[in-house]
């Protein structure tokens, strides 16, 4: 098997494989896409990860982000969501040394449970419980709803709440 580090494989790519191109960073699909239009942004200067960026590059590497988003949200109506991120070292999954940057497009149900999403890098941490809230709720009766809990509910799953009314 070839050495994709030897030569680089990021710093000979074709005209013809690119999507997007700025003075600084270019966009291409990725060889082994993980979903449909699965997409890399790629700094043209050759260095191993994202930390080694310097302002500039970082810019223009998120304007082609953001340009890739629009894009593929445009040609895909099934895309819901992305996520984005980046590998910095071998223990981190890097394998190609130049840095790079996933676009990776979602859909429903590409996956049984997609809760916390990037964090199953490391699997056993990828799918958590928020922790318990206790709610006490002092409510005047004569003067409206409690309809704020609705955002406890939806962010935790163990919720234990006491309410006591004040009679003027």
């Amino acid at each position: 098997m070839k050495d994709p580090n030897n030569p680089c494989i990021f710093c000979s790519i074709r005209k013809n494989e690119l999507i997007f191109e700025n003075s600084l960073a270019y966009a291409s699909r990725d060889s082994y896409p993980v979903t449909k239009f699965h997409s890399l942004v790629v700094p043209k200067r050759c260095i191993k990860n994202y930390f080694e960026l310097n302002d500039k590059e970082i810019l223009a590497c998120d304007d082609l982000v953001k340009k890739l988003q629009q894009k593929i949200s445009s040609e895909d109506s099934t895309v819901k969501g992305f996520n984005v991120g980046t590998n910095s070292g071998k223990v981190a999954g890097q394998s190609i040394f130049h840095c790079h940057i996933h676009v990776i497009p979602r859909r429903e149900g590409d996956v049984e449970n997609p809760q916390g999403g990037v964090r199953s890098v490391i699997p056993s941490k990828q799918h958590y419980i928020r922790k318990k809230i206790t709610l006490l709720i002092i409510q005047n009766p004569n003067n409206g709803s409690i309809s704020q809990l609705n955002y406890f509910f939806k962010y935790t799953t163990n919720i234990t709440i006491y309410k006591f009314y004040v009679f003027n």
